[in-house]
């Protein structure tokens, strides 16, 4: 009988894991979900902003180099 019950309540525990609603959504906080479908507006809105973000990004790597540049320069001399 207490073999019955102990399989009967891992059973029941395995179950209740896999039917939880905590493994019905997406954990993955960092990406950022798009609609399936966008409108034309939406979809050049998101490209322009990508763009300006890439630019952004392009911009403080080339003042980055730049600085690291002259402060070798000055390391130099």
């Amino acid at each position: 009988m207490k073999k019955l019950f102990a399989i009967g309540t891992l059973l029941l525990s395995s179950a209740a894991v896999f039917a939880s609603p905590a493994a019905a959504y997406d954990r993955n906080v960092h990406v950022n979900p798009a609609p399936v479908v966008r409108v034309n507006q939406d979809r050049g809105r998101d490209d322009l902003r990508v763009r300006n973000q890439r630019l952004e990004r392009e911009r403080r790597e080339r003042e980055l180099r730049e600085v690291r540049y002259r402060n070798s320069l000055r390391d130099r001399c």
